[in-house]
């Protein structure tokens, strides 16, 4: 008896202009697919069985989806029934966080006077969960204890860290960090030996040989860097996925959406974050969605793919590419 072929309720379709995808949110696996699996992915009542989707179609394309099918299948996307299964709504319409901000960024150079002891409370004021600190110089574990110490009991929930590195400082010098500082699960060390990984648990040591002394290495994006997850998910079907409640602090110290973005909104030793935040201005990218972004909306990873406002290819339009996107869709 010819089957149906249901996908799992976490595994999401996305069209793109010339090819599809299917996002397993739960597994973070992301699966490309034919325009002709699209078709029969998305068809809606009546349903049909390959069989019946099958009449009148190519012998080239029914083989093309018969074997996409069963690779879904066999990698755990879907499963095949004998009968007709409404498809069950896998739930993307969580509340949004209540914070008024949920993850900020500090850049801190050698010149910097801005310090994460003036920083750290009002975060926490504004209901931050998550913050990245990137340090563009070398400098002494006894340095780096002491310059994040305001976050030993800073209560958030995701701390990264990024930071040159320095002779002296060897791997369980870092996994220190990790234990003294509640919520650390990455640290980054840049102009390293070597590029190596260690994983210890839920925390992440990351070792590149890049040097990283400002803010130009953000924005990198393309199919690399894409992650399926229902949080980034959900958060590009109606906001900016990289902008939506972010606030960051460049290292000259000027309050930002992001350090990569030129407009400012005072600087910290004059301005606190609260009064930046409440600029008319400040929530502009806010909304703006991977389908209304030129190119990326044509894009079947559009929705678990990074964006960036910060380096556009043309800077005189705020929807336009980003500029670093390695990934073209219209290919």
């Amino acid at each position: 008896m010819d089957r149906y072929f249901n996908l799992f309720s976490y595994c999401i379709p996305v069209r793109g202009c010339n090819r599809g995808v299917v996002c397993d949110l739960i597994r973070n696996m992301i699966q490309p697919v034919s325009l002709s699996v699209m078709d029969y992915l998305s068809a809606t009542e009546p349903y049909l069985t390959l069989e019946e989707w099958s009449k009148g179609r190519t012998p080239l394309e029914i083989r093309e989806v018969n074997e996409q099918i069963n690779h879904l299948f066999q990698s755990e996307f879907g499963y095949f029934s004998n009968h007709p299964i409404l498809p069950r709504q896998f739930s993307l319409d969580a509340s949004d966080d209540e914070s008024q901000i949920t993850n900020a960024i500090v850049d801190l150079d050698v010149f910097s006077t801005h310090t994460l002891i003036e920083l750290v409370p009002q975060l926490k004021e504004l209901g931050c969960k998550a913050l990245e600190v990137r340090i563009f110089y070398s400098l002494s574990f006894e340095s780096l204890q002491e310059l994040l110490h305001p976050l030993i009991d800073s209560g958030f929930e995701y701390i990264e860290v990024l930071v040159e590195h320095h002779p002296e400082t060897k791997n369980d010098a870092y996994e220190i960090l990790q234990h003294q500082i509640p919520g650390l699960r990455k640290i980054t060390v840049s102009r390293a030996n070597e590029n190596t990984i260690y994983h210890r648990d839920s925390f992440i040591l990351m070792y590149t040989t890049e040097l990283i002394r400002n803010e130009a290495k953000c924005g990198v994006t393309g199919e690399l860097y894409c992650v399926a997850n229902v949080q980034l998910y959900q958060e590009s079907l109606k906001h900016n996925n990289c902008l939506y409640k972010k606030i960051s602090v460049d290292k000259y110290g000027y309050i930002k959406n992001c350090p990569s973005m030129n407009q400012s909104f005072g600087e910290v030793h004059s301005t606190r974050l609260m009064d930046a935040l409440n600029h008319s201005k400040f929530r502009d990218y806010w909304h703006i969605t991977k389908d209304q972004i030129n190119v990326c909306k044509q894009c079947e990873l559009r929705y678990v793919c990074q964006d960036c406002r910060a380096y556009r290819m043309d800077m005189d339009d705020i929807y336009s590419k980003p500029m670093k996107c390695r990934y073209n869709p219209l290919k």
